[in-house]
């Protein structure tokens, strides 16, 4: 069943020509805020 939904999410994703699995901005939101969150930890 899940094998299914995952194969429909890639089969719509291709109909609309976008990359279903990308996470667009999870890179630069972890490149942003990573410093941030060290100085919140180190501050406890």
């Amino acid at each position: 069943m899940l094998y299914l939904l995952a194969l429909s999410v890639a089969y719509e994703g291709e109909l609309a020509n976008v990359d279903a699995f990308d996470q667009p901005g999870v890179e630069s939101y972890k490149r942003i805020l990573g410093p941030r969150l060290k100085e919140m930890k180190m501050k406890r």
